[in-house]
């Protein structure tokens, strides 16, 4: 239940679960390139930007993405000339001072151009978004006529949430990193 409600926080589509911080209108963007492109400095601080742009570089800081592109952030020099150690994420965890954060929910499935294999890069506040939940957590056992002839049950587990960005120029979004 929990991957499919941080799915939604990121890439949410709005109809029966949150739009997502992708799909809210009035954030920034950085755009790769026609197929895709893998991050570079740039990208990165191109995120940043987006968000200073709007007065909202401040609150919780962070990047967010998901696993392939760790592994490409970590192999990728910062600069060109090679400076031994000098990646764009570092041992730390960090970004250009700012903490990164990675979880699958965050997409590895997008399309852009012929590609259909790039990830999201997320930027933000994340102070200005919120979760809101209600109701706790429903059980219900349900014994229908397939269940009872075979002396069995069905536990049925609802949560009832909702998120949203509360403040769209506190985000940024790369949609086209490739990590691969």
């Amino acid at each position: 239940m929990g991957a499919v409600r941080e799915a939604a926080f990121f890439h949410g589509g709005g109809t029966n679960e949150p739009t997502g911080i992708a799909g809210t209108s009035g954030i920034g963007s950085i755009a790769g390139g026609t197929n895709g492109l893998a991050p570079i400095w740039s990208h990165l601080t191109g995120l940043e930007e987006k968000v200073d742009a709007q007065n909202a570089l401040l609150g919780n800081l962070a990047y967010v993405s998901n696993g392939q592109i760790r592994k490409k952030l970590k192999e990728t020099p910062r600069q060109s000339s090679g400076v031994e150690g000098n990646f764009l994420l570092g041992t730390d965890n960090m970004v250009n001072g700012y903490k990164a954060a990675f979880t699958n929910a965050v997409s590895r499935t997008l399309t852009k151009g012929s590609s259909s294999v790039a990830s999201a890069i997320f930027f933000g506040n994340f102070a200005d978004f919120y979760e809101a939940y209600w109701g706790g957590v429903s059980l219900e056992m349900v014994r229908d006529k397939t269940n009872a002839i075979s002396g069995l049950y069905t536990l049925v587990a609802n949560c009832y949430y909702d998120g949203g960005v509360v403040r769209p120029k506190s985000f940024a979004a790369m949609l086209d990193a490739l990590g691969a």
